[in-house]
């Protein structure tokens, strides 16, 4: 279903090195599908793992073959991003006048909901503008143009012991419990959305070799880095916040001296 959309965006593009880029998440995507694996491990390097080989070709253009310098400024993950932008706006308004997302509201009386004069206006500004937030109706689109659900997992540092979830459906309404439409889970942290993947308890030590270290603030984000990296992001981080408190602290004071003062 979702190759079969990236496909059809194909002479859609207003830049050549979008299109171009575009061809290249197809090839990965077509790769995937029938082999298992985004691509072929590199034979230049000595072991890395699978989530490894996807970091490096999504997003360190380097490590891909460039045809042009235009082109080696486009990325894979920034070219995921801007299709599922395009197929989600186009979706929208194929469905401008049905009630898809809710029962007994249309796309369009949605996005008016939202303070926007039309649906066009919505897409423009929400939608197809690269760098703006992923949020509101635009979500509710991703999973018919992707061809699986979606459950958002809200992250937001508080003091409850449940997380709060919430489910966006192909449908307007939940699907049935022998559905087999699969289920994509992603986790939203403040800033940014990452993707949930499960995985097999280990007790072997790790290799060098890249995998997932988590991050806060400024360096929100995917990150990987080398197992035997002597510049370990945790410790960056921590120094980072340290650095954050004691702004904050310098701030206060001087705010309660202009106080006292006044």
């Amino acid at each position: 279903c979702f190759v079969d959309n990236l496909r059809s965006l194909h002479g859609g593009f207003e830049k050549p090195e979008y299109e171009a880029i575009n061809t290249d998440l197809i090839r990965h995507m077509e790769h995937l599908l029938e082999t298992g694996a985004w691509e072929a491990p590199p034979d230049y390097d000595g072991e890395v793992t699978a989530m490894g080989i996807l970091f490096r070709s999504m997003v360190q253009t380097e490590f891909r073959e460039r045809k042009s310098e235009s082109e080696s400024r486009e990325t894979l993950d920034l070219a995921m991003i801007r299709a599922m932008r395009m197929l989600a706006a186009r979706y929208m308004t194929q469905h401008r006048n049905e009630c898809v997302f809710m029962e007994g509201i249309t796309v369009e009386e949605l996005c008016c909901a939202q303070g926007f004069s039309s649906l066009q206006t919505y897409l423009d500004y929400a939608v197809l503008e690269m760098g703006t937030e992923a949020e509101g109706v635009l979500l509710s689109a991703i999973p018919p143009i992707l061809g699986a659900h979606c459950r958002v997992a809200f992250l937001d540092r508080t003091s409850c012991s449940e997380v709060s979830y919430c489910d966006y459906w192909v449908g307007s309404k939940r699907p049935d419990p022998d559905d087999d439409t699969p289920l994509v889970h992603v986790q939203l942290r403040p800033g940014h959305y990452d993707l949930i993947y499960h995985t097999q308890p280990s007790n072997t030590s790790p290799q060098p070799t890249l995998y997932r270290q988590q991050t806060f603030g400024e360096f929100d984000g995917i990150e990987y880095r080398l197992g035997n990296d002597p510049n370990d992001p945790e410790e960056v981080r921590k120094r980072w916040l340290a650095d954050c408190r004691r702004e904050e602290r310098e701030a206060c004071k001087a705010k309660m001296d202009k106080v006292a003062k006044d």
